[in-house]
C-alpha cells in the first residue's frame, strides 16, 4: 500500500490524464484512505476531472446502482445521484443504505423533508445504524431543529461506535445552542480519542472564534494545519482569523490556497470578494460571486440563495447600487424565504 503523499501524487496525475477506466480504483482507494481524512480532501477535485464510464442500466443491481449514486455525489453532480439511489431504491425498496444516500443528495439539492423521510425509513428498517442518527442529527441541525438534533447525537455519543466524529458533531450543535462549556468538553474529548485530529483541532479553533478569542484560534489551527497543510476547511478558517487579526496579505494567501484546492469553493471565493473590495478592487470581487452564481459551487436551496445574498451585500450594497442589491435579495428570500434568521447570521458572518 502505497503512502497518503504517493496516492494523492498519483489520483492528481490520473485527474489530469482523465482516463474513464480510473474513475473506480481512484474511488475506492480515497473511500478506503477515509473520507475527508487528507487523501479525500487533497484529491477532491482531480477525482471531479475523471470521467465515469457508461453503464447500461440492465447490468446493475441494487448494490450497483448504489455504488454508482456514491461516485456522483462525491463527484457532486447530485441530480444523478439521485437518480441512481431512486434505482436503487426502486430494486431494493428498504435497502438501509440507499435510502442514507438519497437523503444526503436530497439534502445538498434542498429538500429537506425529502431527506429527512428518507433518514427516518433508515432508522425504521434498522434502529441500530448509528450512522443514521448522526445523519439525521446533521440534517436537523441544517434545519435549525438543534434540540433535535442534540437528542440523536446523545444517542450517538452513547452508543460510542462513531468515537471522534460523534463528539466534534454534538459539540456544534451545543456551540449553536450557547453551550460553550460543552462544545469545549466534547472536543477535548474528542482530541483525547484521536490526539492528532486535524478536523477536531481545527474545529477547537473555530469554537474560540466563535468566542471571539482570535489569537488563541489562530494558535490552535496553525498546529493543525502543521500535521495537514492541505486541510482547505482549516486554511479558510485561518484565513479569516488573519483577516480579523487585520492581517490581510497573510489572509489574502490562506485564501488564494484554498481557491487553488478547489476552485468551487464558494465560502473562500465569498471570502476573497470581501477583501477585493476592501482593496478597492470591485470587478475582481464581483468575477468571483459571479462564480458561483453561473457554476453552482454550492447545492443545498438555502446556500442557492446565499450566493445571491453574498452578491447583494458584498458587492451591490457596499457599491450603493441598492436596486441591484435588492434585486439579488429579493431572490434570495424567494428561493429560501423561511430561514431569515439563520440567512441573516450568514451574511453579518
Amino acid at each position: 500500500e502505497a503512502s497518503p503523499d504517493v496516492v494523492v501524487e498519483v489520483i492528481n496525475a490520473l485527474g489530469i490524464i482523465g482516463d474513464p477506466r480510473a474513475e473506480e480504483p481512484v474511488r475506492e482507494a480515497r473511500r478506503r484512505h477515509g473520507q475527508y481524512g487528507p487523501v479525500w480532501t487533497q484529491t477532491e477535485l482531480a477525482y471531479r476531472m475523471i470521467p465515469m464510464t457508461a453503464q447500461p442500466a440492465a447490468d446493475l443491481d441494487a448494490a450497483g446502482w448504489i455504488g454508482r449514486g456514491n461516485a456522483f455525489m462525491w463527484k457532486s453532480r447530485f441530480p444523478e445521484a439521485l437518480e441512481a439511489f431512486d434505482r436503487a431504491i426502486a430494486l431494493e425498496p428498504d435497502s438501509p443504505s440507499a435510502h442514507n444516500n438519497r437523503a444526503i443528495v436530497r439534502k445538498r439539492l434542498g429538500d429537506m423533508q425529502g431527506a429527512l423521510a428518507d433518514y427516518d425509513a433508515v432508522i425504521q428498517a434498522d434502529p441500530s445504524m448509528v450512522m443514521a442518527y448522526n445523519n439525521r442529527a446533521l440534517l436537523r441541525r441544517a434545519m435549525g431543529d438543534y434540540e433535535g438534533a442534540l437528542s440523536d447525537l446523545d444517542r450517538v455519543v452513547k452508543e460510542g461506535s462513531l468515537g471522534a466524529k460523534a463528539l466534534r458533531n454534538r459539540s456544534l450543535v451545543r456551540r449553536y445552542l450557547g453551550d460553550f462549556a460543552g462544545a469545549h468538553e466534547d472536543l477535548q474529548e474528542a482530541l483525547a480519542l484521536e490526539p492528532n485530529a486535524v478536523r477536531t483541532m481545527v474545529a477547537i479553533g473555530s469554537t474560540w472564534r466563535w468566542a471571539r478569542a482570535s489569537r488563541r484560534a489562530l494558535e490552535v489551527v496553525d498546529r493543525a494545519l502543521l500535521i495537514d497543510g492541505g486541510y482547505s476547511y482549516g486554511i479558510l478558517l485561518r484565513a479569516r482569523l488573519h483577516w480579523l487579526l487585520g492581517q490581510s496579505v497573510a489572509a489574502v494567501t490562506d485564501t488564494e490556497g484554498v481557491l487553488q484546492l478547489d476552485p468551487m469553493d464558494n465560502q473562500a471565493r465569498r471570502m476573497r470578494a470581501v477583501m477585493h473590495m476592501a482593496a478597492g478592487e470591485a470587478e475582481q470581487a464581483k468575477r468571483h460571486l459571479d462564480h458561483c452564481l453561473e457554476n453552482q459551487c454550492i447545492h443545498e436551496e438555502s446556500r442557492r440563495a446565499l450566493r445571491h445574498a453574498q452578491r447583494g451585500v458584498v458587492y451591490y450594497a457596499e457599491l450603493r447600487r441598492y436596486p441591484e442589491a435588492l434585486a439579488d435579495l429579493d431572490r434570495a428570500l424567494a428561493a429560501r424565504p423561511r430561514h431569515v434568521d439563520a440567512f441573516l447570521y450568514r451574511l453579518a458572518t
